[in-house]
């Protein structure tokens, strides 16, 4: 890659959250010749531009010299200023998007949020996603936006990698990124023990009672005792990702067929197969 100019960032990690970007990020900074400065996540292009790009440049004062430096704002993908602001302060650096099939990804989400108690425990995963979530529906349309970071960027400088060959083969992804950012693919490379974990109902039963119409009122008690005080989802939530409830095949069905056309636009653009998301549960 080319010289770093004013040590501004030469890869663009743009996308998308609740692809298991944590990971990739703690894999990625054990590389010597790359370097993620002061904060992983800036979100500065899109939602802190107007400060002006001395404050952008002070999160690299560290640097040292490293062939890469990144800008890991994960969440970039669903703002469309962001590839402009990019484009015109970095140049033409090059891009790295890690998505996830967007039924799973919004799935993923939507326990993220009940969890958090920023969305009422008694709401489905249809009902939020029908309702214009900003973190679950909106990030995870792809398409709405990919195609101006292409245009800005070209095809040559953009690696659309997916979340599930990184689950099948997370050593071989690392090296198909390395090659594209052309830093050494035989460094050593920690991957054990990253994933994140999330949390699923420590009473199952009781989540399915309350998401029904007339149970709902209950489930809006619950996540207001969340949002009170984080450290209550204990009672209502254990760390055990693998018992989550899943999504019957006719939600699954039902949520696919909202972001169908949207994964065949990203595959237009790109060129990159997705055909897998849309024929596997």
């Amino acid at each position: 890659m080319d010289k770093i100019s004013e040590v501004l960032p030469n890869l663009f990690y743009a996308g998308i959250g609740k692809a298991a970007s944590s990971s990739m990020c703690k894999w990625l900074e054990q590389h010597p010749d790359i370097y993620f400065g002061s904060r992983k996540e800036p979100l500065f292009f899109g939602w802190s531009y107007h400060k002006g790009m001395e404050v952008y440049r002070s999160l690299y004062q560290g640097y040292e010299g490293q062939k890469v430096v990144v800008d890991a704002s994960v969440w970039s993908l669903g703002h469309e200023d962001v590839p402009l602001q990019v484009k015109k302060e970095c140049g033409d650096i090059k891009v790295l998007f890690l998505l996830r099939n967007p039924v799973h990804r919004a799935y993923s989400q939507y326990w993220h949020e009940l969890e958090g108690g920023k969305i009422n425990y008694s709401q489905s995963f249809l009902d939020v996603l029908y309702n214009d979530n900003l973190y679950i529906r909106h990030f995870s349309m792809y398409g709405k936006n990919i195609g101006t970071w292409y245009s800005q960027f070209g095809r040559s400088n953009i690696l659309l990698l997916k979340y599930e060959d990184m689950k099948h083969d997370p050593a071989g992804m690392l090296k198909q990124i390395f090659n594209f950012i052309e830093v050494d693919d035989g460094i050593d490379v920690d991957i054990r023990g990253s994933e994140m974990l999330g949390k699923s109902p420590r009473f199952p039963l009781l989540f399915r009672v309350i998401q029904e119409r007339k149970m709902r009122k209950i489930g809006c008690v619950i996540s207001w005792i969340i949002r009170l005080n984080w450290r209550m989802t204990s009672l209502f939530f254990v760390v055990n990702p693998a018992s989550r409830p899943v999504l019957c095949e006719t939600e699954y069905s039902e949520a696919m067929e909202y972001f169908k056309k949207d994964i065949e636009k990203v595959m237009k653009i790109s060129g990159v197969d997705l055909s897998e998301w849309l024929a596997i549960r």
